[in-house]
């Protein structure tokens, strides 16, 4: 019942998440057509990459942490007293790179720089960001899942009548201003949540090296995880571009975002429930069953989302994009192939991030990005646009059987295998 409540919470603040996200892709893509909506695909890297990095990129070890601390307020608090201090300095630090070096920035996206003013503006909301990513990790940790998904659907509401607006008045510009904004709103209702807990009067900005030591191994993960997946995905659309046109590039970067959209449902459902749960077990065979059980649960559940997707296809685009959008029916099969084994990675990679294991973490990243990149770019040279998706689904499958045989020996044969390290 517990599962059932969590992910039926979860699930509304995803839809109402989702709806939102899917009214402001539509505006832009009618506006800006697939030409403007394959350029603004580098913004919306961009943007994905600092609402996860800012702050330090700690989320998931806020997550560990609260929830393996919750009954010992004076260690829970001396943690996130010196989590918060941490996130201020490497906000504050991106903000001051991302400012010094945004005309480099621009070049290297858009090979000139006239989006410089746009990078010095990303670089000062990323604070917001860095604050919700502390909120919602306390939340989280607590799985107060009710709160997570108030935050979750008050922020998107309050963000689409702005990003239109933005959209409607400026244009390009507009649109990525809306992107940066849709992040943003979500840290009034997530204050407020940590306000009501009773948590803000009891954290202190205090620096202990210990504590950032084991705060900064997350960072470490998921600096590596933005250095390789996200990068090798702008070198990529890059590629394609410059292969098949930025026409052929708006299709893909129309099913990549749409396939980000309910990918997000189950990473967001996992984060706040899977992932706290699986941070307070100690024991390892109960860690292994518990896994296993969600490696099931969630692909069943994918697999009918799937097959929805599939069926409804054409009116998904045409609902979502525009009659402009007309994507091939073999490249959604790939796509959704290559999502389904995405998330079974997910999975099995949570356990990994659980118990902290910073090595196995960046180890797995770097494979599935190898993996990624070199099929991509390899059948890209094929001159076939479809093989860019089988692509996807090849590189994702092999890395999904990486995974799985990582959890046997977890399981299995290795009882060492994800004992605690330091990098």
């Amino acid at each position: 019942m517990n599962w059932l409540k969590a992910s039926s919470v979860t699930a509304l603040a995803q839809i109402v998440r989702l709806l939102c996200g899917l009214i402001i892709i539509k505006l832009i893509a009618m506006t800006l057509g697939t030409d403007g909506f394959g350029r603004l695909g580098h913004f919306m890297s961009l943007v994905s990459i600092l609402s996860v990095l800012a702050g330090g990129g700690i989320l998931n070890g806020i997550v560990k942490y609260v929830a393996e601390y919750r009954s010992r307020p004076d260690t829970l608090f001396a943690f996130l007293s010196n989590a918060a201090l941490y996130s201020l300095i490497f906000s504050s630090v991106l903000c001051v790179v991302m400012t010094l070096f945004s005309e480099n920035i621009s070049v290297f996206l858009f090979d000139n720089g006239h989006y410089s003013s746009h990078i010095v503006f990303l670089g000062i909301i990323q604070f917001a960001y860095g604050l919700v990513t502390f909120c919602n990790g306390i939340i989280n940790g607590l799985t107060e899942t009710r709160k997570f998904a108030r935050i979750s659907i008050i922020g998107s509401l309050f963000s689409l009548p702005i990003a239109c607006l933005l959209l409607y008045q400026y244009g390009f510009s507009g649109a990525v201003a809306g992107l940066a904004i849709i992040n943003a709103s979500l840290l009034p209702p997530a204050l407020f949540e940590i306000y009501r807990l009773g948590y803000l009067k009891k954290i202190r900005l205090v620096l202990d090296k210990s504590e950032f030591a084991k705060i900064s191994r997350f960072s470490v993960m998921q600096i590596v995880s933005l250095a390789t997946l996200p990068v090798a995905e702008i070198v990529i659309r890059n590629s394609i571009a410059q292969h098949f046109g930025w026409q052929e590039t708006g299709l893909w970067q129309g099913l990549m975002r749409l396939s980000s959209v309910y990918v997000g449902f189950f990473t967001m459902f996992l984060g706040a429930y899977y992932l706290p749960i699986l941070s307070g077990l100690t024991d390892r065979t109960r860690s292994f069953q518990y896994a296993v059980k969600y490696l099931v649960s969630t692909g069943s559940a994918f697999f009918v989302i799937a097959v929805a997707v599939f069926v409804f296809r054409h009116y998904v685009f045409i609902i979502v994009f525009s009659d402009k959008f007309i994507i091939p029916t073999s490249f959604v099969q790939y796509q959704l192939i290559g999502d389904f084994f995405k998330i079974a990675s997910y999975v099995i990679g949570f356990l990994i991030v659980a118990k902290a294991n910073s090595t196995l973490y960046i180890l797995g990243e770097i494979i599935q990005t190898g993996l990624y990149f070199g099929i991509s770019i390899g059948f890209i040279q094929t001159g076939d646009v479809t093989n860019v998706f089988a692509a996807y689904a090849l590189s994702n499958f092999l890395y999904f059987l990486v995974c799985l045989t990582g959890l046997l020996m977890y399981g299995r044969h290795s009882p060492t295998v994800f004992n605690n390290d330091r990098i």
